[in-house]
C-alpha cells in the first residue's frame, strides 16, 4: 500500500502554520461576507421562509419541530412530508427561535456554514491528496489550502451562501463532506481489519440520510464514495479479510450507485417527449441543454466575469436538438472527452488528480443538471462540484510555482496570493451588490434584461413604491421581450384589478382573452401559477371581477390543479 502518514509532510508547510492560514482565509471570508448579511429575500425565499409560518418556532415542542420539518410539503406534494428537506427547515425555524432577527440571523447561519464547509473540504482534500500518492503527497497541505481558498473565496458561490433559502445546498454538502471523512477513516482501516466495515456503514448511511434530509443532493454521497474508492483504494484489501466481507463491501457501494444511474436513465427514456410541469422544455430538450450549460459552469469557474454571473438565468433557451443550437453537439462532446480523459488517467494512475477532479464534478452534478424537474440553469449546483475543479487548479498552480521556487513556503504563499486575491476582489464586488435589492436591480438592468425574474422583481419594487403605472409598464416590457412567460399577462390583470385609472389606456377584453388563452394552454409556468393565484384572491374591483368568470372557467382546463381547484371554488 502507498505511504498514508498525514504528519509531518516532508517539502511542504507544516501543520501549524497550515491552520493558521486557514484561519486567516475564514477570517476574511467572513469579512467580505458580513455586509451583506441584511442584504434582501429573494425568490423562493419569500414563499419558503418569509410566509411560511411552519417556520415560526416558538419552542422546542415536539409539534413546533414538525411544523417546521413539513413546512414544505406543499412543494412537493408526492413526497412525504418527512422527505422535504426537513434538517433545513428545522434550521430556519430554530433561527426564528433563538433570535430576535431572524432573518439576518438566517444570513450569518449560510456564512457559518459556508466557513465550516471549508474547514471539512481542507480536511477531506488534505486526506485524498495523501493517499493519490508520492507525486501529491508531500505538498498535501499547501494544495489543500489553495484548492479550499479557491473554492472558499469563488465569486460564484456568493449566490448560494447569501441566497438564503439555500442553507438545503450547504447542509447537504456539510453532511456529504462528513460522510466521505468518515468514508476514508473506516477504509483504511478495513484494508486489515474487517470489524471496520460496520461501524463504516452506519456512519456512512447515517451521514447519507442526513445529506438527503437537508437536500435530496445527499443522495450522491454513495458515488462519490465509489469514485474516491476507485481513485484511492482500488478495492485493495490485506489476504486476511475473507472474501465475503469484500464481495459485502463492493456491493454496498456499487448497488446504490447503479440503482440511481437506473432511475435517471429511466426518466430520460421512459417518455422522452413529455412535457415537465411548468416548464416550456420536454425532459429530452432540458437533458440536452445541461451540455452546453455544465460547459458554461466550468467556464464561469476559470473566468468568473459579473456579465455572467448574474443569479437570474431563467432566460436561457433549451436545445430543441442536438443541432439547435450547434453549440450543443460541440458542449457534449468537450464533456465525452473530459469523461474520456477523467477514465484514462484513473485507469492508468497517471495525473489521478486529474481525472478525480472531473469526475467528482460531473457525478456532483449527476441529479440537479440532468433530469430533474428543474430550470435549466442555476447557480447553487456548483457548490459541491466545484470543489472538484479548486483541486485540478490547485495542484496545477503548485506545481507550476513549484518549478520557478523550490521552496515550498514561497509556492504556497505565491499561488495563495495569485489566486485568491483576484478571486477574493471579485467576491468582496459581488457580495456588494447583494446588500441591497436596488443594487441588484441595477446590475441586472444591464446584465439580465433577458430574465422574466429581472421584470417581476422591477415590478414588485413598484408595487411596493406604490408606483403601479411603472409595475404595469414593467410587466409588460418583460412580455415583450419573454412571450412564453404566462405569468405576465396575469400580473397585469392583478394591477388592472387594484387601479381603475390603468384601464384607459388598455384593452382589457383582449387582456382577459389573452389570459384565458395561456391558462388553457399548457405547461402553465410557475409564476403564472402563482399570479393567477394572487389576481382571484385579491381583485376587489367589481367591473373587472364581473369579466373574470370567463377567466375562470378557462381556468378549469389549466394543467396546475391548485389552479383548477381554485377556480372551481370561486365560481
Amino acid at each position: 500500500m502507498r505511504q498514508t502518514q498525514t504528519t509531518p509532510y516532508s517539502n511542504d508547510i507544516n501543520d501549524r502554520l497550515a491552520w493558521l492560514i486557514l484561519v486567516i482565509l475564514l477570517c476574511t471570508c467572513a469579512v467580505i461576507y458580513l455586509p451583506a448579511a441584511n442584504g434582501p429575500m429573494l425568490l423562493d425565499d419569500r414563499s419558503n421562509l418569509l410566509f411560511n409560518q411552519g417556520i415560526r418556532m416558538e419552542n422546542l415542542s415536539l409539534s413546533s419541530i414538525e411544523a417546521a420539518a413539513t413546512s414544505m410539503s406543499d412543494a412537493f406534494p408526492g413526497n412525504h412530508p418527512w422527505l422535504n428537506r426537513p434538517l433545513s427547515f428545522i434550521s430556519f425555524g430554530l433561527n426564528h427561535l433563538f433570535s430576535t432577527t431572524p432573518h439576518l440571523a438566517m444570513k450569518l447561519t449560510n456564512i457559518g456554514l459556508h466557513c465550516v464547509n471549508a474547514v471539512l473540504l481542507f480536511l477531506l482534500l488534505r486526506r485524498i491528496l495523501v493517499l493519490l500518492g508520492p507525486t501529491t503527497q508531500h505538498s498535501a497541505n499547501s494544495v489543500a489550502l489553495l484548492a479550499t481558498v479557491l473554492w472558499l473565496l469563488h465569486p460564484l458561490i456568493v449566490s448560494t451562501v447569501l441566497y438564503t433559502v439555500q442553507r438545503m445546498t450547504e447542509l447537504s454538502m456539510l453532511f456529504t463532506l462528513l460522510g466521505l471523512l468518515a468514508f476514508i477513516h473506516f477504509r483504511q482501516r478495513l484494508i486489515t481489519d474487517s470489524r471496520a466495515i460496520l461501524p463504516g456503514i452506519i456512519c456512512t448511511s447515517l451521514a447519507t440520510s442526513l445529506a438527503y434530509l437537508a437536500k435530496e443532493n445527499g443522495a450522491l454521497l454513495l458515488p462519490l464514495c465509489l469514485l474516491l474508492e476507485i481513485c484511492l483504494f482500488r478495492w485493495a484489501f490485506a489476504p486476511q479479510i475473507s472474501k465475503t466481507v469484500q464481495t459485502s463491501y463492493r456491493l454496498l457501494l456499487l448497488i446504490p450507485t447503479a440503482a440511481l444511474i437506473t432511475y435517471l436513465l429511466w426518466v430520460i427514456l421512459h417518455d422522452p417527449h413529455v412535457m415537465a410541469s411548468s416548464r416550456t422544455f420536454t425532459r429530452l430538450e432540458g437533458f440536452l441543454t445541461q451540455g452546453p450549460v455544465l460547459i458554461d459552469y466550468l467556464h464561469w469557474f476559470i473566468w468568473p466575469s459579473a456579465d455572467q454571473l448574474v443569479f437570474l438565468h431563467d432566460g436561457r433557451s433549451a436545445s430543441r436538438g442536438l443541432f439547435e443550437p450547434q453549440s450543443t453537439l460541440w458542449s457534449w462532446l468537450l464533456i465525452l472527452a473530459m469523461i474520456s480523459v477523467s477514465v484514462w488517467s484513473i485507469a492508468r494512475r497517471k495525473v489521478a488528480w486529474l481525472g478525480l477532479g472531473i469526475a467528482w464534478f460531473f457525478v456532483a452534478h449527476l441529479l440537479e443538471s440532468t433530469v430533474m424537474n428543474l430550470e435549466l440553469v442555476f447557480e447553487h449546483r456548483n457548490y459541491l462540484p466545484y470543489a472538484g475543479l479548486a483541486l485540478i487548479i490547485a495542484v496545477v498552480a503548485h506545481h507550476s510555482l513549484m518549478q520557478l521556487s523550490n521552496q515550498p513556503k514561497t509556492a504556497c504563499f505565491g499561488a495563495l496570493l495569485l489566486i485568491g486575491l483576484p478571486f477574493a476582489l471579485a467576491t468582496s464586488e459581488r457580495t456588494e451588490r447583494w446588500q441591497s435589492e436596488d443594487r441588484l436591480l441595477k446590475h441586472w438592468s444591464t446584465n439580465a434584461t433577458d430574465s422574466g425574474r429581472y421584470w417581476t422583481m422591477q415590478a414588485a419594487k413598484h408595487v411596493r413604491e406604490q408606483n403601479l403605472k411603472a409595475a404595469y409598464k414593467a410587466l409588460a416590457q418583460g412580455a415583450n421581450r419573454l412571450s412564453w412567460e404566462d405569468g405576465f399577462v396575469l400580473g397585469q390583470l392583478t394591477l388592472l384589478c387594484a387601479d381603475n385609472s390603468l384601464g384607459e389606456a388598455i384593452d382589457e377584453p383582449a387582456l382577459i382573452t389573452h389570459a384565458m388563452q395561456v391558462l388553457q394552454t399548457p405547461p402553465l409556468t410557475a409564476y403564472g401559477r402563482s399570479q393567477f393565484l394572487t389576481l382571484v384572491a385579491t381583485c376587489t374591483n367589481s367591473e373587472i371581477k364581473a369579466q373574470l368568470n370567463p377567466l375562470l372557467l378557462a381556468a378549469l382546463q389549466a394543467p396546475s390543479h391548485k389552479v383548477r381547484g381554485r377556480a372551481h371554488f370561486l365560481l
